[in-house]
């Protein structure tokens, strides 16, 4: 069959882990530095490593991608430029990012350098690849939960190039959708430090009543990925660059795990899918290479399920000591090197030449002068024997001819010098191709205009419902500016009391609003658009937008009313704030991650604060209930019990097919009022889950009587946490 550019990538979290890659046959190689990066706790690399790494693959033809895929505040945008810039100058292949802004501050900044969109960006279908494709991304890393049928429907409509995880550990939260590290503590996911809170012992309970086994208490703690089987559906289903998971393992661990894809990978492409056999001892090695209780093929051929999930140890297992250790002896000893041409000419009383080729590329150089010999004449074979010594540079001569007149005299000292001084001449050749020079270094933008706090006015308040009698109890409530309604609540109603109740919360002169789905798959935009589609004609004021795919997916139908960016579209920063301003976004959400500190640098008075509600940790594709029992499509709350007794609600989403873990206890800012008056947002917002009708009431009243009128009455809010707003993340 005709081979086609697929790109097997490995990880390296160190320079050895980058040796690795290359020797086991890796086609690029992504790596993080010491700032930026999702794998903050690796050993990562220095910039004199880097550059190393990368002058390197770029002399055996491989290519090097930096991680810059943690979101990134405003005071570290002046360390952002300084940071990429040796990089760049010296031929870096792309960047991987999870921050909008940080892309298109990139774009602007470093225009040849390729830019891919991390898998922490959620990206789970056609409208965000096409989204992020007209920002200028050149590549999209799939989230780990989305099909090999929605990657083909990807690739058959986005000219964008596909990048898809095909091995190694698998978070149970959407990457980039996790707060639970960060909340619990304060090693945010986000920021690349993630604790693995989920790999610890969970109880369930139902109604107050454990439904788990006591062996099976890792509920959260999913197994590794091997897709070594799916490979070729891989490739037909349009993916360029196969991934292997792992930047925070071993050497020993990239190597053998991409060693046997590169044999494989090698097989489909020269033999096709008929000849393709993964052989038993392979597989078995797989499964001995740091895997967590066995291995599963993900999300790409299955929704979910309980096999995914560890349940009994969420630890790694090496395996055979004696397999991997001669993994390790194979790799440290393996060398790669590449092919080369070589002429010598020798004439007397001339300098002596060397000509090398290494493709279409070739230098000569030239070195000592040559005497006529009056004893002792050196012959081709000792020449050759000097030359071939190419000792730790990465060539060989596979063909190397020798002209030299007989007689000659000169020293082997000379042909050594000769032979470094030609490759240092092909190596400057081959990557001064790579060199790039940076034309204007980054100046902070002139600031807006900002509102000034003006800590006496009237802060809206919205409040987020998805409980009918919150909702009926809410309309007649006075001091509130408008209801955010969470759409599987809604759609379950029907159309005709969806009707009543927006005619409701406007006669009490309330907006409505609908709040669109946490993930957006090929499924839900079906559903609202043919089951759903009279909600686009209803009298909502605006849509609350949670993802890049319901961005473009809201261009694509030419809506024209109030579109609000909620916390988990992350602004970070004011390049980001400011690029949603631009996009037509109304107002954003202040992240929850941020201190007060951070968000009076960031400015909030044009976003909204969540001042109070039980935050949302996690948004899983997996189901508790089904990797309990079977999915029975009935909405129920479960409660997640961890070992320090604490409770942590879990709901259902079966309308979009996603859970929602919260925290254990709400975050309330009552106490922080006074900091809070002097951001100034643009509103506030409380989010009721949980709470009785009672409890809703009192906490409604309270922030209206204190938040907007001042009045100090008595907090009905005892157990609470401030989240982020004083300690922020790291």
């Amino acid at each position: 069959m005709e081979k086609k550019q697929i790109e097997l990538l490995a990880p390296a979290g160190s320079y050895e882990g980058f040796l690795a890659a290359l020797r086991a046959g890796a086609d690029g190689v992504y790596a993080g530095g010491n700032l930026f990066g999702a794998r903050a706790n690796a050993q990562n690399f220095t910039t004199e490593q880097l550059i190393k790494a990368m002058d390197l693959a770029h002399l055996t033809g491989k290519k090097l991608y930096l991680t810059v895929n943690t979101l990134i505040k405003d005071r570290e945008l002046d360390m952002l430029d300084l940071f990429l810039t040796p990089f760049y100058e010296r031929g870096l292949d792309a960047v991987i990012v999870q921050d909008i802004g940080v892309l298109l501050h990139i774009r602007e900044r470093f225009p040849e350098l390729s830019i891919h969109c991390s898998t922490q960006m959620t990206l789970t279908g056609v409208e965000g690849a096409r989204y992020m494709k007209e920002l200028g991304a050149d590549r999209m890393v799939t989230s780990r939960e989305i099909s090999l049928e929605e990657i083909k429907e990807i690739h058959d409509q986005v000219p964008i190039e596909i990048e898809s995880f095909i091995h190694g550990a698998l978070c149970y939260s959407y990457s980039g959708q996790c707060l639970m590290s960060g909340m619990i503590g304060g090693r945010s996911g986000n920021r690349g430090r993630c604790a693995q809170t989920c790999r610890l012992p969970f109880d369930v309970e139902r109604k107050g009543k454990t439904i788990n086994n006591k062996e099976e208490k890792y509920i959260l703690s999913l197994k590794d990925i091997c897709t070594i089987d799916l490979l070729p559906k891989f490739i037909q289903s349009g993916v360029v660059s196969l991934k292997i998971e792992g930047r925070m393992k071993k050497p020993e661990y990239t190597y053998g795990v991409t060693k046997i894809y590169r044999r494989y990978l090698d097989q489909y492409l020269e033999h096709g899918e008929e000849g393709y056999k993964v052989e038993k001892k392979d597989r078995d090695l797989l499964l001995n290479l740091y895997t967590r209780s066995g291995l599963s093929t993900g999300y790409y051929m299955e929704r979910n399920g309980r096999n995914m999930v560890t349940l009994k140890s969420p630890g790694y297992a090496t395996g055979k000591e004696n397999s991997f250790q001669k993994i390790q002896e194979e790799w440290r000893k393996k060398g790669e090197k590449l092919g080369v041409k070589g002429w010598f000419l020798g004439r007397h009383w001339h300098q002596m030449e060397l000509k090398v080729q290494l493709g279409e590329i070739e230098v000569v150089a030239k070195g000592d002068l040559i005497e006529e010999a009056k004893n002792h004449p050196l012959d081709e074979e000792g020449v050759r024997k000097q030359l071939e010594k190419t000792g730790n540079t990465p060539y060989f001569f596979e063909a190397l001819d020798i002209h030299l007149e007989k007689g000659s005299f000169f020293s082997l000292k000379s042909v050594n010098a000769l032979r470094r001084h030609a490759f240092s001449l092909l190596e400057e050749k081959i990557l001064s191709h790579y060199f790039r020079k940076v034309n204007v270094l980054y100046k902070k933008e002139e600031e807006e205009t900002r509102i000034k706090p003006f800590v006496n006015r009237t802060i809206p308040i919205h409040i987020q419902v998805r409980k009918e009698e919150h909702l009926k109890a809410l309309i007649d409530e006075e001091g509130i500016h408008g209801l955010y309604l969470e759409g599987d609540f809604l759609l379950q109603k029907g159309e005709k009391w969806i009707n009543t109740q927006v005619d409701r919360i406007h006669q009490k002169q309330k907006k409505a609003y609908f709040v669109l789905p946490a993930i957006f798959r090929k499924d839900t935009k079906e559903m609202l658009e043919k089951d759903y589609a009279y909600l686009l004609t209803m009298d909502f004021d605006g849509m609350i937008i949670k993802n890049y795919e319901e961005i473009q997916w809201l261009k694509d139908i030419g809506y024209k009313k109030e579109k609000i960016g909620d916390h988990n579209l992350y602004t970070y920063n004011h390049l980001s704030l400011n690029w949603w301003k631009k996009e037509g976004i109304a107002y954003d959400t202040v992240p929850l991650e941020l201190n007060f500190k951070e968000c009076l640098e960031r400015g909030v008075e044009n976003s909204e604060m969540v001042v109070y509600g039980y935050v949302p940790l996690m948004i899983s594709a997996q189901c508790i209930h089904k990797s309990l029992g079977k999915c029975t499509k009935v909405q129920e709350d479960l409660f997640l019990t961890d070992r320090m007794r604490k409770k942590f609600l879990v709901q259902n989403h079966c309308l979009f097919c996603y859970n929602v873990i919260y925290n254990s206890l709400p975050l309330s800012l009552h106490g922080e009022w006074k900091d809070v008056k002097k951001l100034s947002p643009k509103s506030i917002r409380l989010q009721m889950t949980m709470e009785s009708v009672k409890e809703v009431l009192e906490i409604v009243r309270y922030y209206k009587e204190f938040g907007q009128k001042g009045k100090e009455n008595s907090c009905p809010i005892v157990s609470y946490t401030k989240g982020h707003f004083r300690r922020g993340v790291q």
